[in-house]
């Protein structure tokens, strides 16, 4: 950017330096604006009523917590666990005091927060362990730092040990010099300690006062502690309610005022809650029994006798909230009792029992947040200032308009006023100096007279602009001047323009009483020059890939931002994306370091997805499916499967498949997916499918009873695998002997895979064939042959009988149905009567059987 600027100096400035005493700012309670207390109870003070909320915190006394200057919650914590404004546990927001157990929720006053002065985004959390065990009364402090965690938080310290001995009393006072007091109760010698936080850190030497006065301080380790709103007075309620006088800038106590004397907490109804109204006026304690008032704006006495019992309160803390009333806890309940009206005394301060309703779910217990803490102001010095105006009616204007509290010297506000009248003005503001708490006091004053301006003063200056896109900023040669106007009607003493042309500013310089007209030639070159690249969209990571730089030749110097944190200054680079993701890819062209241009591309890098895929098994039979199941992701565009079967599919990114074979075999399964960027990628796998076994019983047939066996075995062609046979009679010979009729059935299965068939058979009741065991071939016309009966009852397709004699000679064969059958005679002559062997053969309606037998030739 490129500025013309003019500089005459013809204004006197008085400045006078002086010092004040007098503080500004004031207690605030938008750290306060959200609480979360008890078992997961919470109240909004931002909205009017307050409204009951939900949390995350579950405690029985100890809680804080600490909003930001617009009454947004940040975080609070019991001064163990730290939660975030949603409510989740902070990165290392557990265990802050490194003691391992939840030491401080039972502890009165058992955990603040302070911001760290000078650090507007850090902020002390300190935790007091509560009375029993080898915590009692040690003081921890941890830091939680804003800027970590994206603006959520995150505990960069904790479990710090800073004190023990120290009793369940503590809160924090700002200071007058941009400091905090933190306040404990010693339990050893009963003092009280008042440690001072800065800029510095916390000075581990503290101000003690002298002892605490009241009559429960050596039994009375628990109760609390509270500092009256302009932190003048401070009361201890520890068994005894005791009031003192405040000084904050020593952080000393002094002048107490037992105002109840109590010796023992619980049973003689000692004080445990103890809070000022927001006018400081009042005073309010609660013991196990009553919540008491007391008038602090009286002298001593009678303070005393203005305690005035309010009603009954059940044991707990009092604080103030940032809606001006008094709250109370109600122990177990989902309850707080108010007071409407804090500042008034007696009833007209309306308490109100069970006053405010928690969220459903929540309830209160005996604590309520601790005090959150607020810088105090103070000014240190005064400046003045003293111009002259020549003309008339004028506006004028604070010679910083960053401060605070603008008045005039006729009471109006702000940091601009318009004046028609010659004459003297001034404004008086509060400029911030060093730290935030510190401030000037400015007064700026301006002398008006009616003298007008008699000289009209010229200048010229001319300038180039080297890049089409440069912006030149053209200033007024004097910003004492007023009632800047340009040529095209806009007002100031600056003005940026980007386009060849002649510019003006006329004004006014009160103190010389003379006319300006400041002229500007600027002149811009006509070419434009553009960066530029081609590449695709869509990447694959660790691909080394070339990045094409067509931008206008007329750059010499280049700057690539990969969008992932590397960069390179070469021409055309060559570069691999180590990870996958969306990247914003930047080219920035110039010449000589000026007049650049840059162009961008949004690209999007796939990881390298390995192509696989699994099966429910490695084997099957024929006839079954087997289950494909793929490890994809969208960076696939396609996917082709070839089975190894001369079956091939082709589809989008499926993630199963299922796929049948009809024949046995070994067969490679290959999965070739195409990737949206990365190369393709194959993977395979083998498949075995086993042959199931072939089973054919034959047709059904009939059985004669008392008849001749029907042998049943598989007719079909054997396996060329181990196999088994079982029937179903549970048999698992290869042939079955059947004398009875009816359904038979035969298994058969292989090795190793148990693929099997099953084929049934039915067997009827018949006697179609009538073997005779006996013939007598006399010629008296019975039983003179031999030859089956009853062929002809049913269908025979093919018919062969052999016989022969005991040595295995063939005597006679038939092959005729019809025939008449053997008549005992071989060649002719008679055979001796004995036992002959039969074989017949025979297919009844396509079904082979075969019998076997003896018969007896009778003589």
């Amino acid at each position: 950017m490129f500025s013309i600027s003019f500089i005459r100096y013809k204004l006197s400035v008085l400045i006078v330096f002086f010092t004040g005493t007098g503080a500004i700012g004031g207690y605030t309670q938008e750290q306060e604006r959200i609480w979360a207390f008890g078992r997961g109870a919470g109240i909004d003070f931002n909205t009017n009523p307050p409204t009951p909320i939900v949390t995350g915190i579950s405690t029985s006394e100890g809680s804080a917590s600490v909003c930001d200057e617009n009454g947004r919650l940040l975080f609070y914590t019991d001064g163990t666990y730290v939660w975030s404004r949603n409510n989740t546990v902070m990165p290392n927001g557990v265990n802050l005091t490194g003691a391992g157990s939840n030491i401080t929720a039972s502890t009165t006053q058992g955990a603040l927060i302070v911001l760290a002065p000078g650090k507007q985004d850090q902020y002390y959390i300190f935790s007091l362990g509560q009375y029993g065990g080898s915590y009692t009364g040690k003081l921890y402090y941890s830091i939680v730092d804003m800027t970590l965690n994206s603006g959520w938080g995150d505990v960069t310290t904790k479990g710090k040990l800073f004190d023990s001995l120290l009793t369940e009393h503590m809160t924090a006072v700002s200071g007058n010099e941009c400091n905090i007091w933190l306040l404990v109760l010693s339990r050893s010698d009963t003092t009280l300690k008042a440690f001072n936080i800065n800029a510095d850190g916390i000075n581990p030497k503290p101000v003690v006062s002298g002892r605490v006065a009241g009559g429960g301080l050596y039994s009375g380790i628990l109760g609390s502690i509270d500092v009256s709103p302009d932190r003048r007075k401070l009361a201890i309620a520890q068994g005894s309610l005791v009031l003192y006088n405040f000084d904050i800038d020593a952080g000393k106590i002094t002048q107490p005022l037992v105002l109840d004397l109590k010796d023992i907490l619980y049973s003689d109804g000692g004080y445990y809650g103890v809070c000022f109204s927001p006018d400081n006026t009042k005073l309010y304690g609660s013991t196990s029994m009553d919540l008491n008032q007391f008038d602090i704006s009286l002298t001593n006495d009678a303070i005393i006798n203005s305690k005035t019992r309010l009603g009954p309160q059940s044991y707990g803390a009092i604080k103030r909230g940032p809606d001006g009333k008094v709250y109370s806890a109600r122990l177990s309940t989902g309850f707080l009792n108010v007071i409407n009206q804090p500042n008034l005394a007696g009833a007209a301060c309306q308490f109100v029992i069970n006053g405010f309703s928690l969220a459903a779910g929540t309830s209160c217990q005996f604590g309520l947040p601790n005090l959150g803490t607020i810088f105090t102001y103070k000014r240190i010095s005064s400046t003045t200032k003293d111009s002259t105006l020549c003309s008339g009616a004028r506006t004028l204007k604070a010679a910083d308009r960053s401060g605070l509290d603008y008045v005039w010297e006729d009471s109006t506000l702000g940091s601009v006023r318009t004046v028609a009248n010659p004459g003297t003005y001034w404004v008086r503001y509060m400029i911030p100096v060093n730290t935030p708490c510190k401030y000037e006091s400015h007064i700026d004053t301006f002398k008006v007279v009616f003298r007008f301006p008699t000289t009209d003063v010229y200048t010229t200056t001319t300038d180039s602009g080297m890049c089409k896109t440069d912006t030149i900023l053209m200033q007024a040669g004097n910003f004492n001047g007023v009632s800047y106007t340009w040529e095209d009607g806009s007002t100031g003493r600056q003005r940026k323009v980007n386009q060849t042309g002649i510019y003006w500013v006329s004004y006014e310089v009160d103190s010389l009483c003379e006319n300006y007209v400041d002229t500007f030639v600027i002149t811009y070159p006509d070419p434009e020059y553009k960066a530029s690249f081609k590449l695709d969209t869509l990447l694959c990571q660790e691909q080394l890939i070339s990045f094409p730089n067509t931008s206008d030749q007329h750059f010499n110097n280049f700057y690539w931002s990969f969008g992932d944190g590397h960069f390179s200054e070469l021409k055309s680079p060559q570069y691999a994306y180590a990870h996958p993701g969306t990247y914003r890819l930047m080219l920035t062209g110039h010449i000589d370091n000026v007049c650049p241009d840059t162009a961008f591309q949004i690209i999007t890098v796939d990881l390298i997805f390995p192509t696989r895929f699994f099966t429910d098994r490695d084997s099957i039979c024929t006839g079954e499916s087997i289950y494909f199941e793929t490890d994809t992701d969208s960076t696939v565009a396609s996917q082709t499967w070839q089975f190894g079967d001369d079956s091939r599919l082709v589809s989008l990114s499926e993630t199963n498949m299922r796929h049948a074979y009809s024949r046995s075999g070994i067969f490679v399964v290959t999965l070739a997916e195409q990737f949206r960027a990365c190369p393709d990628d194959f993977f395979t796998d083998t498949v075995y499918v086993f042959d199931v076994p072939l089973v054919y019983l034959g047709e059904d047939s009939g059985l004669c009873l008392n008849g001749v066996p029907i042998l049943l075995k598989n007719r079909a062609l054997s396996p060329v695998v181990a196999y088994h046979q079982l029937w179903s009679t549970g048999d698992t010979t290869e042939t079955l002997k059947v004398v009875y009729p009816g359904t038979y059935s035969l298994t058969v299965s292989t090795e190793p895979m148990n693929c099997s068939t099953m084929e049934s058979v039915t067997i009827h009741k018949d006697c179609y064939t009538n073997i005779p065991n006996a013939f007598t071939p006399n010629g008296d016309g019975y039983n003179d042959y031999f030859f089956p009966k009853q062929l002809l009852s049913k269908k025979v397709d093919d018919f062969i009988m052999r016989i022969y004699n005991r040595w295995g000679q063939l005597l006679f064969e038939t092959m005729s149905a019809t025939a008449q059958g053997w008549d005992g005679r071989y060649n002719g002559c008679d055979q001796p009567g004995g036992t002959y062997v039969y074989q017949i053969e025979l297919k009844v309606n396509g079904r082979e059987e075969v019998y076997q037998g003896t018969v007896a030739l009778l003589r």
